[in-house]
């Protein structure tokens, strides 16, 4: 049955204020209680709207993926050539993050549904997938317009720097330094600039 657009939107907030809870406590760490101070309803309210504590966090993460899925995409808009992307891709990571109360969403559903929630698992790991896919598909272009070299495994490549990438970002988080996330960061650039570059063939 169709909700209504009242019902719908209450849904919605109800999804919105719970997302930096969970995003901050984990799905094991955030209470029914935590949940109802969060969105100011009663039980009624949510099971209204939800079947339960397990369906909301679903939703939340779905949430959460979108949210920073469409931040990265704002960055990358108008970009042109593949270096120019990678480089968006990685900076622009970082900044969308910083918006996140807790940190990255997937890494942290990553982390903690890694034994514990089969389904959080699953989205967080389809997730992660259409990043390495992304940078798949620009290192194949840039190999194709002569930017990248075209003797670079584009699939091991990117795997890599996606685990830089949220290693960069888990090491910062639980060292509480900003350094550490930025070392990882400049590190990644000397791959794309370096490693992936096709010097010989820019520079004629």
């Amino acid at each position: 049955m169709a909700r209504s657009g009242k019902a719908e939107k209450t849904r919605q907030r109800i999804i919105e204020t719970s997302a930096p809870v969970f995003n901050k406590q984990g799905f094991a760490g955030t209470s029914m209680s935590d949940i109802l101070k969060a969105t100011g309803l009663t039980k009624g309210g949510i099971y209204g709207n939800f079947s339960g504590k397990e369906e909301l966090a679903l939703e939340v993460f779905e949430y959460n993926k979108k949210t920073l899925f469409q931040g990265l995409e704002k960055h990358l808009k108008g970009k042109e050539g593949s270096l120019e992307k990678l480089h968006t891709f990685f900076r622009a990571h970082g900044l969308v993050v910083q918006q996140f109360s807790g940190g990255c969403p997937i890494l942290n559903t990553a982390i903690e549904a890694d034994d514990t929630h089969p389904e959080l698992k699953k989205r967080a790991r389809a997730a992660v997938f259409i990043w390495i896919n992304y940078l798949k598909g620009v290192i194949r272009s840039g190999m194709d317009t002569g930017e990248i070299r075209d003797s670079v495994d584009e699939e091991r490549i990117s795997r890599m720097l996606i685990s830089l990438l949220e290693g960069a970002v888990f090491m910062g988080k639980l060292l509480d330094k900003p350094e550490a996330y930025k070392d990882v960061i400049r590190h990644i650039r000397r791959i794309i600039d370096v490693e992936l570059t096709n010097i010989d063939r820019l520079k004629k």
